[in-house]
């Protein structure tokens, strides 16, 4: 309670923790900053890669679905004409 280790309301008791050095906190701080700051730069990059993996993928659709639509226009036509 004097020293912020423990806090007392009513009748619970908390355990507030050990008091620590404002540099040491900033400096843990600072790293845990920095870790999260990579991961979402990993994050970023992952999203970007799947974004472009969809793109590929709704283009070879795409493609596929025109060249299936052609291919029976152009058997459709060739059957008329060759028949």
């Amino acid at each position: 309670m004097a020293m912020n280790i423990i806090s007392k309301e009513k009748k619970e008791i908390k355990w507030l923790g050990l008091p620590t050095n404002s540099l040491q906190e900033f400096q843990a701080l600072e790293a845990e900053k920095q870790r999260r700051l990579e991961r979402i730069k990993q994050k970023t990059q992952q999203l970007q890669e799947l974004v472009l993996q969809q793109i590929a993928f709704k283009s070879l659709v795409g493609l596929v679905f025109y060249l299936r639509v052609h291919d029976k226009l152009l058997k459709n036509l060739f059957s008329t004409f060759f028949l």
